[in-house]
């Protein structure tokens, strides 16, 4: 693929929407997504960026929020075909915001057999999606996977069912050079499949996805922890047993773990999220049926916790019927403001019930897991109409869309109450499209609107707003040797990085290359000790 950047459409999709009725301030239907966009995002005013499919080649639209309209911003951007039939871009598979949250890096997901994926720039606050390059590694499976280094400098992504074998490649954001950096068959050779969550770091440069393979055997799922740091990689597995490795007591014995799709989130407390799945459903037997077994990782402890399972934590307040089978969560496990992580079931014909998909949270203080369905005011009903949600479990009570499983959701923490979810199902024809959904979350959030910036009270920032020089005081941190100041723009590039090893450090406005920055908002960090602190500067 040639292009390089792709200029903004924005021009209507002609999609009209009726007045309200009774609950749609709850959920609304908001548009179709034919090809794979459970990797969406919601930028920092809460719009949606999704894929969708016309003329065989792949949009990129906008839902814009304040407007309650659709916008495409980027007409085939890249083709969705191989000779007008086999799938070859599959929509977005994997994303990676920046740290101020307004530009994302996006990456097709390629098609089985043909080996090719292309990573995108999204720049929401410019409604643009530039191309940054084509992957290097031929990949004969869907790219599920990819993240952003903590300094902003980098790609990763691990390519999977290659004929080189599995590797993990960097793309090095500054020259768009890509590269093989290490070679994964030692360490996971019967696994192959890498499905990642949005940005998944701990604070000791690791960074963490499920591998599993096709074969679905109970043990077949583990988390990879791979090293970036001091230009040294390095990767190992962690198993759901008492000690990590697979000689260890399992968790959760009776449980089998075969995949994790997307099911993976990263805490503000630096806490790892894991959505195990064992992947059952049937359409006649009345035996075991779909569940996910809840897990928390704690990088400082180096150990693994059991939260739950969803089927028992449904059980708990009656939101479970017979036969009911939530095979999979195929959505990323999200931080809202709350301080839960949000994330969707996934349920679809032909299971012997179908039901509809939950909607779960996960309380990151007291490690709750609860069945955020049961509580909703409505449900959406398979037709799209919206009901009221009734204390009894049936097929619209209980769930947060009859018939439906949510196979991805976005949500971003500055808009709270705003949650969107795509949805899924597998009908007798095979060709019942995803729908775009809305949610209007009900929480103790902090705003029901935006959350004011990033303020901490452990550092203080002055002059803020500055001219010449800023000086951060950190005397409030037991400093390491490996606390960082980085600096960024708001579009995500980094500007300015140190080793802090002075209680008072300043900055003088200077990029990496020695260039004055022009007067603006920036973006700060300081990484210290396990916890990542932001802040904003303003220079005039």
């Amino acid at each position: 693929m040639k292009t390089k950047s792709i200029p903004i459409i924005g021009f209507l999709l002609g999609i009209t929407f009726h007045a309200f009725t009774q609950g749609e301030e709850y959920i609304q239907k908001i548009g179709e997504s034919s090809r794979v966009s459970y990797a969406m995002y919601a930028d920092n005013h809460g719009n949606l960026y999704y894929i969708n499919t016309e003329n065989q080649y792949l949009d990129l639209m906008k839902y814009d929020l304040a407007a309650d309209e659709v916008v495409k911003i980027a007409d085939n951007f890249v083709s969705a075909y191989v000779d007008g039939t086999t799938y070859y871009n599959e929509g977005f598979g994997a994303i990676a915001p920046t740290v101020t949250g307004d530009t994302v890096y996006c990456m097709t997901t390629a098609g089985t057999n043909h080996g090719n994926a292309d990573v995108f720039r999204l720049i929401c606050s410019r409604d643009t999606l530039e191309h940054v390059r084509g992957i290097c590694g031929k990949n004969y499976w869907k790219i599920f996977n990819m993240t952003l280094s903590q300094d902003q400098k980098s790609l990763y992504y691990i390519g999977n069912n290659t004929s080189a074998g599995k590797a993990l490649y960097r793309i090095d954001l500054e020259t768009n050079q890509c590269n093989e950096i290490l070679d994964l068959d030692p360490i996971i050779p019967h696994r192959d499949l890498c499905f990642g969550g949005i940005n998944v770091w701990d604070h000791h440069d690791h960074f963490y996805l499920p591998v599993w393979s096709f074969d679905y055997e109970p043990g077949d799922l583990a988390i990879l922890q791979v090293y970036t740091g001091d230009g040294a990689y390095a990767a190992e597995l962690l198993e759901f047993t008492d000690d990590l490795s697979e000689f260890g007591d399992r968790l959760f014995p009776e449980f089998g773990h075969h995949s994790c799709w997307s099911g993976i989130g990263k805490s503000s407390d630096g806490n790892i999220y894991i959505a195990a799945s064992n992947h059952v459903h049937s359409t006649t037997s009345p035996g075991v049926y779909g569940n996910a077994a809840i897990y928390k990782f704690d990088p400082e402890a180096e150990e693994m916790f059991l939260l739950g399972d969803l089927r028992s934590a449904s059980e708990s307040v009656d939101n479970w019927m017979q036969y009911e089978s939530q095979m999979k969560v195929h959505s990323f496990l999200m931080e809202n403001a709350d301080g839960k992580m949000y994330f969707t079931s996934m349920d679809y014909y032909p299971s012997k019930l179908v039901r509809g998909s939950h909607i779960y949270t996960i309380d990151t203080g007291t490690d709750e897991l609860a069945d955020y369905s049961k509580t909703q005011s409505y449900v959406m009903k398979r037709d799209f109409s919206v009901v009221e949600n009734g204390d009894v479990a049936s097929a619209t009570s209980g769930v947060a869309a009859e018939y439906y499983a949510i196979k991805g959701i976005a949500l971003n923490p500055k808009v709270p109450d705003v949650m969107y979810g795509m949805t899924f199902s597998r009908d007798a024809d095979g060709n019942d499209p995803g729908y775009i959904i809305k949610f209007k979350l009900e929480g103790d959030f902090i705003s029901s609107t935006v959350i004011p910036g990033f303020e901490n009270d452990r550092v203080l920032v002055y002059p803020n707003p500055f001219s010449g020089q800023v000086t951060f005081d950190l005397s409030h941190l037991d400093l390491t040797e490996k606390t960082i100041l980085r600096i960024y723009d708001l579009y995500g590039k980094l500007l300015a990085e140190e080793v802090v090893t002075d209680t008072g450090t300043t900055w003088r406005g200077d990029d990496l290359l020695g260039k004055k920055v022009p007067p603006g908002i920036y973006v700060y960090t300081i990484q210290n000790k396990g916890s990542l602190m932001k802040g904003k500067i303003l220079k005039q």
